[in-house]
């Protein structure tokens, strides 16, 4: 069979570091047997550059790079329209190119479902929606989205979601039961894992690792590590890994909040040196506001990384109080109550030993095979039933 993933979450030339995770699952479906092309659309609007070529080659796997016109600010609720009509065209012709079934698989929910679902409709070719968390949370939230996501993931064959939190959700805004599957994300076993005991924890710093955007709310770590730093001692620091437009505003805060020279800004970096300051990081602070199935959480503790995040999607089901880290709640909460439980877990951590082989260990079943076994199952089970529906 022959898996095209249209998604507009996925690593190029330029940002080789962009969404990771969609690259490795797809790469793993790969590995199961199946054939994998990629149509991943760049916005576009006047002046932009540093785009990448309109095809290109990524571990074997062919990408196309479409542009759609983006116009940042104005009318996004539209934006779907544009994204389908540069797509719509390079997908039918991706699939008449194929000797093989073809199963698409629309990336996000918005733009990229909502685009092209009825494309797929109208070519009668098979396809699932893969739903990561805030295009579903966030959006149904909006009411100019609302409407646009809940009539494609109703009418959606099939919808696959990343942890039983969000599959319950989407069941509880009317999906069917048996149309909504769930998956555990995985976690590059190579890279994200143990080593003991020489460095682990050496370092006393609390690690963020995210987009500097306001949906990860890392002023909310920055605010919380102020609060408790009398506590923690003077040796304690924040180490922040990523990029984002809220850098210099954040910068700016750390200078008001008088913890500037604790803090080391790393900017973006890749996996591997992610790793490493997991392993030696006492812990890792997630503070998002939204979240699907945090791979960052995912990769903190196959490290045996300690976590330290608000309850937000999946988080509850893998942060277990005390035992590898802790969470606070944010549901019902002011934003000075949040602050105030993340200075709390903060200090918490000072007073708890970890196991952090054992949390490591809890791990072992976050694989990427096994997630894209759970696409694998369910894409080659309608094949059938379309090749059994052809010999009638």
């Amino acid at each position: 069979m022959r898996v095209l993933l249209v998604s507009n979450l996925y690593p190029h030339s330029k940002e080789p570091m962009r969404a990771l995770y969609n690259q490795r699952h797809f790469q793993a479906l790969r590995s199961l047997g199946h054939d994998v092309e990629v149509i991943a659309p760049l916005p576009w609007f006047p002046g932009k550059r540093a785009m990448p070529s309109r095809v290109e080659t990524m571990d074997g796997i062919t990408v196309w790079h479409p542009r759609h016109l983006y116009t940042p600010g104005f009318a996004i609720h539209q934006h779907w329209r544009f994204y389908q009509a540069a797509v719509a065209g390079l997908l039918r012709q991706r699939i008449a190119a194929s000797e093989e079934p073809v199963h698409v698989v629309l990336g996000f929910v918005y733009p990229d479902a909502v685009a092209m679902a009825p494309v797929c409709e109208a070519l009668g070719v098979p396809y699932s929606v893969l739903v990561l968390g805030s295009d579903f949370r966030v959006r149904m939230r909006q009411s100019k989205f609302k409407p646009l996501v809940e009539r494609c993931l109703l009418a959606a064959p099939h919808v696959f979601c990343p942890g039983s939190q969000l599959r319950r959700d989407m069941l509880d805004a009317g999906l069917p039961a048996e149309r909504v599957h769930a998956f555990n994300n995985g976690v590059e076993r190579e890279l994200f894992a143990y080593k003991a005991p020489a460095s682990e924890g050496s370092a006393i710093e609390i690690l963020f690792v995210g987009n500097l955007v306001d949906v990860k709310a890392p002023a909310r770590l920055l605010q919380s590590f102020a609060a408790a730093a009398p506590e923690l001692g003077a040796g304690w620091r924040l180490s922040m890994i990523g990029a984002g437009p809220l850098a210099g505003e954040l910068e700016r805060l750390a200078g008001q909040l008088g913890i500037a020279d604790r803090i080391d800004w790393w900017g973006r970096q890749a996996p591997s040196f992610v790793a490493e300051r997991m392993r030696l990081a006492t812990a890792l602070c997630l503070c998002s506001r939204s979240e699907g199935m945090p791979n960052v959480v995912i990769e903190a503790l196959a490290c045996g990384c300690p976590v330290v995040a608000t309850a937000v999607g999946e988080v509850p089901h893998l942060v277990e109080l005390g035992s590898n880290g802790f969470v606070v709640d944010v549901h019902s909460t002011e934003e000075t109550e949040i602050v105030a439980g993340l200075a709390h877990s903060l200090r918490q951590l000072k007073q708890t030993r970890f196991d952090r082989a054992e949390i490591a260990a809890k791990m072992s079943g976050f694989t990427w095979e096994a997630a894209a076994q759970v696409l694998a199952d369910v894409m080659t089970q309608d094949a059938s039933k379309l090749t059994m529906e052809e010999f009638k």
